[in-house]
């Protein structure tokens, strides 16, 4: 069961009654269109079903203009126990910018800052510190008797790691250690928040020229019966030539015989379907103009089709 902290509190009562909502990305307008799919409403200016749970799998910021809107329903959500809010590494990253060392040094590159863009747009340099004070508070994964939630990736080495180390399983437990790279706190955090990733491919021929890639998201879902190509491996296309070695080294699948696992972060084309039997992603790529997708978990050991509930994209959602 999940550990007894605030933001888990309502598991205890909604087990089996949760709508894994995937991720948003400030596109407030689809998101009140799902919710309103899903049978929620709006009272007392929180939304709420009478009898289900939100599970909300993280990245709320960035993308999209309206990140303050979606923070702000969501936190009124998860304040009234009527949601739980998982932290994204949109979010995680956020934190890091706006987390500075004693050399008043943020503790991750300034770079990083383009990603955020739309955020800083949205939300008044004033409200920045309540955020990431609010972001630090957020779970990593979600373990309950019957069902894994996490943004990206499970490992149960780094699960384990997370339980022995964060007493609430969140950021507040150790800053800045949470957010040091190269620290192995880091590494567990990232890896559950990213997924694994091919660090550096050279020379990959791409529209008639030869470009090189890093940090390249790989379908750890994927179950593959035969010597596996890039293109095989990869969330975004790739040319046709063998998967690199270090593929074999970071693959992890998801054996079918564990309990069921819910994630999302790999903003997946066209509609729902579930990966395998205990296997379903969320992210539908809603800041892509394409769909936001929910799960509504019943409590089944195996993941159906059928329970996949989406909206299309809302134009007045605007994306940056």
């Amino acid at each position: 069961m999940a550990k007894n902290i605030h933001h888990l509190k309502a598991l205890s009562t909604y087990t089996d009654k949760l709508d894994i909502i995937g991720d948003i990305h400030g596109c407030y307008f689809t998101l009140l269109d799902l919710l309103t799919r899903l049978g929620y409403r709006e009272i007392d200016g929180v939304w709420q079903h009478p009898e289900r749970l939100a599970v909300f799998i993280g990245d709320y910021i960035d993308r999209g203009f309206y990140t303050y809107e979606v923070l702000e329903l969501i936190k009124k959500m998860v304040d009234s126990q009527k949601a739980v809010a998982l932290l994204g590494n949109h979010e995680y990253n956020f934190v890091a910018i706006n987390t500075f060392d004693q050399d008043n040094q943020p503790l991750r590159p300034t770079k990083k800052i383009r990603q955020h863009r739309s955020t800083f747009l949205s939300i008044s340099e004033t409200q920045i510190e309540f955020w990431v004070d609010w972001f630090k508070t957020l779970p990593f994964f979600i373990e309950l008797d019957n069902l894994r939630i996490v943004h990206a990736a499970w490992d149960d080495n780094f699960i384990q790691y997370l339980n022995e180390n964060y007493p609430t399983l969140s950021l507040q437990d150790k800053i800045p250690q949470s957010l040091k790279r190269k620290s192995h706190d880091f590494k567990a955090i990232n890896y559950l928040l990213k997924g694994p990733e091919l660090k550096n491919i050279d020379q990959l021929p791409i529209d008639g020229t030869y470009k090189q890639f890093s940090g390249l998201r790989i379908k750890w879902w994927e179950q593959f019966d035969h010597n596996p190509t890039l293109n095989d491996i990869l969330v975004d296309p790739m040319p046709e030539i063998p998967a690199p070695d270090e593929f074999f080294q970071i693959y992890k699948p998801y054996p079918t015989s564990e309990k069921p696992l819910i994630f999302g972060h790999y903003t997946l084309p066209g509609t729902p379907e579930i990966l395998q039997q205990n296997l379903a992603c969320v992210d539908y790529s809603a800041y892509k103009k394409n769909i936001l997708a929910a799960y509504r978990y019943n409590g089944e050991d195996q993941l159906i089709n059928e329970n996949f509930v989406w909206v299309d994209y809302n134009p007045k959602d605007i994306i940056l």
